[in-house]
């Protein structure tokens, strides 16, 4: 019952917070709060109704979001055998629709130079559909002038793919919500609008997807923040390993 609670609890944050739910409700009620009759037909605000009209893309994209989130946690899709060099090889693709934001807050990313190959059971495609809600989800939280890294590394018979970006004391993700945020709809953060054009995901469901991905390969997910003690200046981060099991031959 308590799950129950919590889930509903996290839908109706999610729903009303940000672009589409969050912002229609209210203006509809500033709507019929001003709307005029006139011979039979309503006059209404130009500027509140365009901005209804705008308000229902994100609405529309928010549905095919959900309809395609549904399908991607339903399916059961193939693996192939393929090394870890073909997925590093293909990571700038996780990227494409990124790239033209990056300069807004200046901010670049890195890729892997892998030291050591192995074999993996991957389906690539769902694996940078991952990295791709990684990416995008770092770019949102990310400090300005910094740069998104991605890294590779083989250790306890899983190939890591991690994700990390630098971010502000209160973008940290506290250590007892590091398994929430992966759960459906649940946020921590404020919904940060600025990439919803390319967002699939919304709703706090992306990590979600990231998770039902990893599993799927019989691998795991985690999320957590730390301090970089690498840096000049001791930084925040947040960094995000997918872990997919090595074949053993």
């Amino acid at each position: 019952e308590y799950a129950e609670i919590k889930s509903i609890h996290n839908i109706r944050t999610s729903l009303f917070q940000g672009a589409g739910f969050g912002v229609i409700v209210p203006m509809i009620d500033l709507l019929k709060n001003t709307v005029e009759e006139k011979d039979n037909l309503y006059v209404v605000d130009k500027d509140i109704l365009e901005f209804i009209f705008k308000n229902n893309e994100h609405l529309r994209k928010q549905a095919e979001g959900l309809h395609e989130i549904a399908k991607i946690l339903d399916e059961t899709f193939d693996l192939e055998e393929k090394d870890a060099s073909s997925l590093c090889d293909a990571l700038p693709q996780a990227a494409a629709a990124l790239n033209p934001f990056l300069e807004r807050k200046e901010t670049r990313i890195t890729y892997p130079d892998l030291q050591y190959n192995c074999t993996l059971m991957i389906n690539i495609d769902k694996v940078l559909l991952a990295v791709e809600e990684l990416l995008i989800n770092a770019y949102k939280y990310c400090t300005a002038k910094s740069a998104i890294n991605i890294f590779t590394r083989i250790s306890e018979g899983y190939f890591w793919i991690s994700v990390k970006n630098d971010v502000t004391e209160k973008e940290r993700i506290p250590e007892q919500c590091e398994k929430l945020v992966i759960e459906p709809f649940y946020r921590i953060l404020p919904p940060d609008e600025s990439v919803a054009g390319i967002e699939r995901f919304g709703m706090g469901l992306g990590l979600s997807v990231v998770d039902n991905v990893a599993r799927k390969h019989q691998g795991s997910f985690f999320i957590k923040s730390y301090k970089d003690l690498t840096a000049k200046d001791d930084k925040d981060c947040v960094i995000a390993d997918i872990l997919i099991p090595i074949l053993q031959k």
